[in-house]
């Protein structure tokens, strides 16, 4: 087994939407001993000389114009199940490490990734584009991959168990122990993992009681280490609280990619995809305004999916400024592997369902539609639309052993007699073939009786004309060949 550990270096700051994207100094704060402290800065913050552990008061002296928000431990909480499932793309086996830790079980995943160099870059890659700054370590026991990660040796592998207590024995101690232990050890001038290695076992029980042992033989894969897996839910749902109110969809953009991201990881995992996504945009006092965005086949890709919505979101105004945005799936659908072409045909622009899918994001679902046939004699009724996507065939309608004409006039049009053969543009048709009789419809009260046939004209264009036969002498150009 091998186990590599994701330890968020600001969980709270990658919880809160679109805090990467801010330029200015920004901080989290918690409140400890009656005090105002800086919890995390971002980068800006950072440059002004503000660092975690600050009194509030301190960070404003640095910057002026700092923006300030208070810590969410139950949003941190939420980033680590949706990183969870994200993860499901690398392996089943995760689980959740609070406050900001996740353990994937990788060892099974190695040849299908191609390698651990691949899969941790694979990794590393895609926190980034879901805007985590992260720790990766990776041990052949969970204990120790998060002693790893904890203590900030970022990129560290150990493979062999038996390497075990020299990478270890390098960590600091605060890396392992905390609270009271820590103070105690370090007033006996421990310092290094490796000094408490070398302390006598019995010593230490008596002196901190069984925990410490428990937890240090985990550490080094002497005593196994349950921990429970995390289960994924059924649909992919998010949502995030924005820093600030949103009066347009533009500023949206940069949080719908990240939750993209994080729903084309649940996806993959899942080897599912979906064809519909509710958002929600959520406003104050309780009022939210929902969107529908559908593609024409199910999908998983973070981009085919931003590309449809920021279309989408082109005709949409904001019916108030919005704090909080929902993100919920369709039904997740499972998808079977299928081999790329050679050359990459789609590659080339060709994709009906791509071109689909933006025209109705764009102009709306009742503004494109399909031609659907429909099992009927009468040719007005023998099509209707139906939703994009839809087949183009009714199960019960079958070929026609007639010809039919690709246009088909919206009216019948009337022709004129001469000697009794109809005529168009003022020459006399040729009846090539004929007649086919169609009588049908008694049971709607839109019944027809006529006999078709296929007439030429002088210029040699081929026309579909009709004989009424309950009008005696009445004539129709009903389609036009090609």
């Amino acid at each position: 087994m091998l186990w590599l550990c994701i330890r968020l270096t600001q969980p709270g700051l990658a919880a809160l939407a679109c805090a990467s994207d801010v330029s200015m100094p920004l901080v989290l704060t918690q409140s400890r001993a009656g005090r105002e402290l800086v919890f995390e800065a971002n980068d800006a913050a950072v440059t002004s000389g503000i660092c975690p552990g600050q009194p509030l008061t301190a960070a404003f002296a640095l910057a002026p114009g700092l923006v300030v928000y208070q810590r969410q431990p139950p949003a941190e909480q939420a980033l680590l199940e949706r990183l969870a499932a994200w993860a499901l793309q690398f392996t089943s086996r995760i689980h959740i490490d609070p406050p900001a830790s996740l353990l994937l079980e990788i060892g099974g995943s190695l040849r299908l990734a191609g390698g651990l160099d691949r899969l941790t870059a694979r990794i590393k890659q895609g926190l980034v584009t879901t805007g985590c700054k992260a720790v990766v370590s990776v041990a052949p026991v969970p204990t120790a991959a998060r002693w790893l990660a904890r203590a900030g040796v970022s990129d560290r592998v150990v493979n062999d168990p038996a390497r075990l207590p020299q990478a270890l024995g390098e960590l600091p101690l605060d890396a392992v122990v905390e609270g009271d232990v820590l103070d105690a050890l370090q007033a006996m001038g421990i310092r290094s993992m490796a000094q408490l290695f070398a302390l006598p076992r019995d010593g230490l029980r008596r002196r901190f009681g069984r925990a410490l042992i428990d937890e240090l033989d985990r550490g080094l894969g002497r005593r196994p280490d349950a921990l429970p897996i995390f289960e994924p839910p059924e649909r992919f749902t998010v949502k995030v609280a924005l820093p600030a109110e949103v009066v347009a969809t533009d500023a949206l953009r940069f949080t719908l990619r990240r939750l993209l991201m994080e729903m084309e990881g649940f996806l993959r995992g899942r080897a599912g995809a979906v064809d519909v996504l509710h958002l929600v945009f959520h406003a104050r006092k309780g009022s939210s305004q929902r969107i529908r965005v559908g593609l024409a086949t199910p999908a998983s890709s973070a981009q085919r999916w931003l590309a449809v919505i920021e279309q989408r979101l082109e005709r949409v105004q904001l019916s108030a400024p919005v704090v909080a945005l929902e993100l919920r799936s369709g039904r997740v659908q499972e998808t079977s592997g299928t081999t790329a072409d050679l050359f990459d045909a789609a590659s080339g622009g060709g994709d009906i369902g791509r071109l689909q899918e933006q025209l109705v994001a764009r102009l709306g679902e009742g503004a494109v539609c399909s031609l659907r046939l429909s099992a009927d004699h009468r040719p007005e009724y023998a099509w209707r639309f139906v939703p994009p996507g839809s087949d183009v065939a009714d199960a019960t309608s079958g070929p026609h052993a007639a010809p039919r004409p690709l246009w088909l006039l919206s009216e019948p049009r009337k022709l004129v007699l001469r000697d009794g053969m109809p005529c168009h543009e003022g020459q006399p048709l040729v009846l090539e073939c004929g007649p086919e009789r169609i009588e049908s419809g008694w049971w709607d009260g839109s019944d027809v009786c006529r006999d078709y046939y296929v007439a030429r004209d002088a210029s040699g264009a081929r026309l579909w004309v009709y004989r009424e036969r309950r009008q005696q002498g009445v004539w129709c150009l009903h389609g036009i060949f090609a």
